[in-house]
Formats: C-alpha cells, sequence, structure tokens
C-alpha cells in the first residue's frame, strides 16, 4: 500500500521517494531503508535544509538526506498531520503533544543557525517538583539546546500543580524557574517526580474554538503567504496576522490542493452547489467547477474527505475524483480525471483507469515532470499514449445544432462526417427539443469507414429541432484524427406553438 510520495531535492541529488507498506522506498531503485513505519495515516513530505521531512500523525518524525533517515532537525517536535517549508521555517499544523491532539494548531521552526533548526519545545514524564519553590527540573531534558525562551507557556499536565505557567529563568539545560501565566513569582505546592509537562511558544491557534479542524497548509506563492485551510474556511497568514480569507470555504480533501502560476485550487465538498473546485489568489476565492457541475454532483461523497487527489501537469491542473455517476444526467464514468486549463479557464473529462491516491511533481535531467500513484505503483504523466498499456479513450461533442432555430421541428434524414484519419471514430447523436422534451442519452450512428462517410438516421428517432453530436474514440498511439466538415440532411416539418 503506498501512503504518499514526494521527490527529494538537492544541488547534487533527485530521488523520487515513496512511504509503501511500512518502509521509505526510492521508487528509482527499489530499494528501502528500514524505516519500519506503522502506517494507518497518508504521509506527508516537504524539503526544506537539503533534507527531506516527512509526518504520518503516527511515527516519530524523521528526515533524509539521499542515504539515510535520520533525527536531523527533528530532535524534539510534536507529530502532526501537515508541513510546509516557507521564509525559512518549517511549519506543522494539526499536531499532538503528549497525546492531546490540537485540531486548529500551526507550530513552527525557529529560523537556522549553524544550518540546523529547533523548535523552541521540550516536553517529558519525568519533571520533577519541589513544594515551596519556583524550580523543576527534568534529567533528560534540552531546555536550552532546544531554545526554549523566557516567558514560554509551560503546562504541567499531571500531579496537584497541572497548570499553566511561563518560564521565568532558564538556569540549565536541566533546570527552570517558572512564574505564574502572568508572570508572577509562584511556588509549587508539591514535591514529586515522574510529572508529564511541556514547553514552548513557538505556535499559534487557528479559530480553535470553532468546531473546525486544519485540513491542509501551502504557500499560495502569488502574494507569498501561508494559506490554511481549515474543512470549512481559509486562512492566509503573512508570518506575523492571521486573516480569514472573506467568503471561501476551507478543503475537505487537502490532497486537492494545488498552487499554481497565480492561484491556489482546492475542492470542497459541501452541500448541493457549494461543492466543486475554488481557486483562490489569497485574498478571496472563486468556485471555477460551474461548467462542469452535473459531473460533480456525480462524485461520491465518501471521497470527499481525502480522497480528492489533484497535481499541476504543465498549465494544466488535474485531479482524480473516483467514479462519477449522475443519473439524472445519465452520466457513469469509471476513475476519470478532471482537468482544468489554465490557459483558456475551460474543463475536460478525461477517463483513465486508475485509482490514484498521491501525486507529486519531480525534477529529473532538468525536467519538471508530474507523477502519480495508485496504492501499487508510480507513474510518470504524461508519458506515451497509453493508460499503463490501455488504450486511452477519447470523445468530444459538438452541441446544440438547430437548422431552423427552435422555431421548427425536423425530420432528420442522415449526416456526412467529412473527416481525416478518423476510421473507427464512433459517431452518436443526442435530440433537442422532440418537440418540448430532449433525449438524455446518446444514440450511435455508427464508425467512420472513409474520409467522406454518410450515416442514415433510424425513422423510430429523426423528429426534432436541435441535436447534439458526440465522437468517441479509443488508440493506443497520438491521435490525429480530424473532423473536417457536417453535412446535415433535414426535412423541414411543423412550426412549434
Amino acid at each position: 500500500m503506498l501512503y504518499g510520495i514526494k521527490g527529494y531535492h538537492t544541488p547534487s541529488v533527485n530521488q523520487l521517494i515513496a512511504a509503501v507498506d511500512n518502509d521509505m522506498v526510492n521508487i528509482t531503485t527499489g530499494l528501502g531503508y528500514g524505516v519500519n513505519l506503522t502506517l494507518t495515516n497518508n504521509v506527508e513530505f516537504e524539503n526544506f535544509l537539503q533534507r527531506l521531512f516527512y509526518q504520518n500523525f503516527n511515527n516519530t518524525p524523521l528526515t533524509f538526506n539521499g542515504t539515510r533517515w535520520t533525527r536531523q532537525h527533528v530532535g524534539k517536535l510534536p507529530i502532526a498531520k501537515y508541513l510546509k517549508a516557507w521564509k525559512e521555517r518549517m511549519y506543522l499544523a494539526y499536531v499532538q503533544i503528549r497525546g492531546t491532539d490540537y485540531p486548529s494548531r500551526v507550530m513552527y521552526s525557529d529560523l537556522p543557525i549553524n544550518d540546523t533548526i529547533q523548535w523552541g519545545y521540550e516536553t517529558g514524564t519525568n519533571l520533577a517538583t519541589t513544594a515551596g519553590s519556583p524550580r523543576v527540573t527534568s534529567a533528560l531534558a534540552g531546555f536550552k539546546g532546544y531554545n526554549i525562551k523566557r516567558g514560554d507557556p509551560f503546562f504541567i499536565l499531571s500531579g496537584s500543580d497541572a497548570e499553566q505557567y511561563s518560564v521565568k529563568t532558564i538556569v540549565s539545560d536541566l533546570w527552570l524557574d517558572l512564574a505564574d501565566y502572568n508572570g508572577n513569582d509562584v511556588n509549587l505546592t508539591t514535591t514529586a517526580t515522574g510529572v508529564s509537562y511541556w514547553v514552548g511558544s513557538n505556535w499559534f491557534d487557528v479559530e480553535r474554538d470553532d468546531g473546525d479542524f486544519i485540513t491542509w497548509i501551502d504557500v499560495n506563492q502569488n502574494i507569498d503567504n501561508l494559506l490554511i485551510f481549515k474543512r470549512e474556511s481559509l486562512f492566509r497568514f503573512d508570518g506575523t496576522r492571521r486573516v480569514r480569507v472573506k467568503g471561501a470555504p476551507g478543503t475537505t480533501s487537502g490532497r486537492s490542493v494545488v498552487d499554481t502560476r497565480d492561484m491556489t485550487i482546492y475542492f470542497f465538498g459541501g452541500q448541493g452547489l457549494e461543492t466543486g473546485f475554488y481557486a483562490t489568489d489569497g485574498s478571496e476565492a472563486i468556485k471555477i467547477s460551474n461548467p462542469i457541475q452535473k459531473y460533480i454532483d456525480g462524485i461520491d461523497a465518501s471521497l470527499f474527505t481525502n480522497g480528492i487527489i489533484g497535481w499541476k501537469e504543465n498549465n494544466l491542473y488535474r485531479v482524480y475524483v473516483g467514479t462519477i455517476t449522475n443519473s439524472d444526467y445519465n452520466i457513469s464514468i469509471t476513475t476519470p480525471i478532471l482537468t482544468y486549463d489554465l490557459d483558456s479557464q475551460a474543463w475536460s473529462i478525461d477517463p483513465q483507469p486508475k485509482v490514484i491516491v498521491a501525486a507529486t511533481e519531480f525534477r529529473q535531467g532538468g525536467i519538471k515532470q508530474a507523477y502519480i500513484a495508485d496504492t501499487d505503483e508510480v507513474f510518470l504523466t504524461p508519458s506515451g499514449n497509453t493508460h499503463d498499456g490501455t488504450g486511452i479513450k477519447f470523445s468530444f461533442e459538438i452541441g446544440n445544432i438547430y437548422p431552423n432555430k427552435t422555431h421548427y421541428s425536423n425530420t432528420l434524414t442522415r449526416l456526412q462526417v467529412i473527416s481525416e484519419s478518423a476510421k473507427g471514430v464512433k459517431v452518436l447523436y443526442r435530440r433537442k427539443l422532440t418537440p418540448f422534451d430532449s433525449d438524455q442519452e446518446y444514440t450511435p450512428l455508427g464508425d467512420i469507414k472513409h474520409d467522406a462517410t454518410w450515416f442514415n438516421f433510424p425513422e423510430n428517432k429523426n423528429q426534432c429541432s436541435g441535436l447534439d453530436i458526440k465522437f468517441e474514440g479509443i488508440s493506443s498511439t497520438e491521435s490525429t484524427a480530424i473532423i473536417k466538415k457536417l453535412v446535415l440532411g433535414i426535412r423541414r416539418d411543423t412550426t412549434i406553438i
């Protein structure tokens, strides 16, 4: 089972790394590193300080230098669901501290010193307290080494003195003097050992009490802000202030989030027309998927949570949405890819056979390429003219053809298709206004057999005001089919009143 994939890159090393089963694996060589993951969650990766970081909200975080996984840069930090490098810091979101989840919390590293980062964070279960004294000790701590600061909040989690305090004096790696939450002198009430605690100030909460939780973090390059996605809302962070993006929903599937040239695109699963794809520049968000809403409506709601997988492929935003079924429009498409052209701002529905679980960009040989993965394999895309050896289906439509506008009912007699390199392409049609309703399904006319092919309309389905024409094919080579001209034979009948 594959849980995550990411390109690891430095000036001298490029490797494609995946979390597979219970190990990290080099996709090119197939070799593992003996990481011994206990996987139940997605694995998210990030490049920073010429290391590859990972988090899976389960295992002790490690970093990779191209040869082995170690605790470099992650000697003491919480586990988290999401991570992102931005402005010389690493950010974590949806963290867990000493077994307690903080779903709306973002934590961040200190700035690098001597090419190394600390997190301003320490925790343990061996704190010793003394009655009548502000001093606490921990035999295995690194208060100075991990860059704990004067004034940092200090949380005693167990025992009679369980409370929030602040750091008054850092005596050594093992000793601290505490003040109360407001910085006033304080003496602890109990002499005890084996007390649980944590200390640190490199964090902030994002609307902690709104009943929502963080589902992703990313960087919007347009405004160079950190975007913090919750399920129902979206925030931008400029390094100092957190601002809610007015009117913007969050994302229900974090792996749908992709930052493109000018905007960040993502999926939100809500109710009815709320559901769809949104684009944000960090100041507002607009829904961009209205033209394909009938397909959006057919996405299985079970995939709304973490099942929608997006990636950037050249000038395209591509996204896996699972099987689409919408009986209202007779739509049934198995595991298609939805594609949004960033230049034309147009959508297409592209059938393919794989169940995609992860995607990434990876630069190899100086060329940045997109890779997608199902549960067992990793694929370069685009590459070749097949889907893993299976011919690629294609279709396109010419719609809303009304020979005599909508005023008349016509009898369709025949259709001539003038084409080039299109032999074997199927031709279908769908009637519009017959005279008051329209066909929902396409009716096949036959296959193109010549450069000029005539098709006869069946007599029991040839009355209408207009029609749509559809072409379908499948190919394992680059498609060169061209439809040059359509000649429609009709007889104008009665006026529609």
